[in-house]
């Protein structure tokens, strides 16, 4: 598979968006992700604010240094990155607490590793609220999410919708998230501060997208994963022999 540093790439991969920057990442990610590969089929378009840059994702995608996984990543310009192949389970929603999006109260928490089993992670470049450290700006209504950005946001949401082998409903509210909607306790300013949801511009995304098809059929995951599980078990019955030996 190739990929560009820098520039559109259209290595045709499957699970990766073609004439966007493509940078994998690069540290050893955790086990389960690495086994489970390629097949999430993923119900939810999680939304989150950096509070940073996008600079700072693309040296994590190298150096590892966060252990976040996003799958895509979108500058104040348009810039947009990807990280990790849609099919392929992230880092970047890993507790629920409180949930307020239904498909979230539906599935909870999967395998303690929160919504990130079922979900695609959309970073945008910017600041929700003071980081307390050096910054130039907040978003609010006077400085809303700049327009490259939104639209970058919403071309990666048209692709994921027309995609196969997902379980994304039609855009709207319960499949286009934000943080604080599966995690209360935790991430409450994100994408958006608790104050002023509408920083946030997810309605104006989703009515740009009404345009859209209806979705290819839902995909039932459950006998791969039970398949996953009986290897599990039959792994470590093998360990133990071999510990026995």
């Amino acid at each position: 598979m190739s990929h560009a540093a820098t520039g559109p790439c259209n290595c045709g991969a499957r699970g990766w968006m073609p004439g966007i920057e493509h940078r994998p990442i690069r540290w050893p990610r955790p086990a389960v992700i690495v086994r489970e590969q390629g097949l999430m089929r993923p119900y939810v378009v999680v939304d989150h604010i950096m509070q940073g840059y996008l600079t700072t994702i693309d040296a994590w995608a190298v150096n590892g240094e966060s252990k976040i996984i996003t799958h895509f990543g979108i500058a104040r310009n348009g810039r947009t990155v990807q990280y990790q192949d849609i099919y392929t389970e992230g880092v970047h929603t890993s507790a629920v607490n409180g949930p307020t999006a239904r498909l979230v109260q539906q599935y909870g928490s999967v395998g303690g590793r929160g919504v990130n089993p079922y979900s695609i992670s959309i970073e945008h470049e910017g600041l929700s609220m003071d980081p307390g450290y050096g910054h130039d700006y907040l978003y609010s209504q006077a400085r809303p999410w700049p327009e490259p950005m939104v639209q970058a946001s919403i071309a990666v949401k048209r692709w994921l919708h027309a995609q196969p082998d997902t379980n994304l409903g039609p855009p709207s509210p319960e499949t286009i998230i934000g943080h604080y909607e599966a995690d209360a306790r935790n991430r409450i300013n994100d994408p958006s501060p608790q104050h002023d949801r509408s920083i946030w511009p997810r309605a104006r995304m989703i009515a740009a997208l009404a345009d859209l098809p209806a979705p290819p059929p839902a995909v039932d995951v459950s006998a791969i994963r039970g398949h996953l599980d009986t290897i599990d078990r039959e792994s470590a019955a093998i360990r133990r022999l071999l510990e026995v030996k």
